[in-house]
């Protein structure tokens, strides 16, 4: 894949992913570029309103004036906080690389710049043991 954007990853949890990936978005946007910014995977949603949510997701909502809803900005949301590939194995869940892959797609056709946020680091399991945040970033094509 030949995109325009950036895969914001850090070294854990709780370390400003959100906060740089939403600062980088309401920047661009107030450039007039036409930016958005996806969560591919959130683990560790929270309920609002009888609805699991990605609270990160919900952040580039409230600062930024996107008119997506929660789900699109963020297509799978697990409720455990552990590692992707952990928190849907305990909570049943099945993770396909393709159907995240297909909602980066869908949206960077509406886009020109996209900013996608990680889940944890680079090497967090997402699905099983064998692919990584590491790889969906390379699967997109984003530096």
């Amino acid at each position: 894949m030949d995109n325009k954007g950036f895969f914001i990853t850090g070294t854990d949890t709780g370390v400003g992913k959100t906060v740089i990936t939403a600062g980088l978005l309401g920047a661009l946007r107030r450039r007039r570029i036409n930016a958005m910014a996806i969560k591919t995977i959130q683990s560790g949603g929270i309920l609002r309103e009888n609805q699991l949510i990605s609270e990160d997701a919900y952040f580039y909502g409230v600062v930024t004036d996107l008119p997506y809803t929660s789900r699109e900005l963020n297509p799978i949301c697990l409720q455990a906080p552990l590692a992707p590939a952990v928190a849907a194995e305990a909570e049943g869940v099945t993770i396909n690389l393709e159907t995240m892959l297909d909602h980066f797609r869908r949206i960077s056709a509406e886009h020109q710049l996209i900013i996608v946020e990680g889940a944890g680091g680079l090497i967090v399991p997402l699905v099983g043991t064998g692919e990584t945040m590491a790889d969906l970033a390379v699967s997109m094509g984003l530096p």
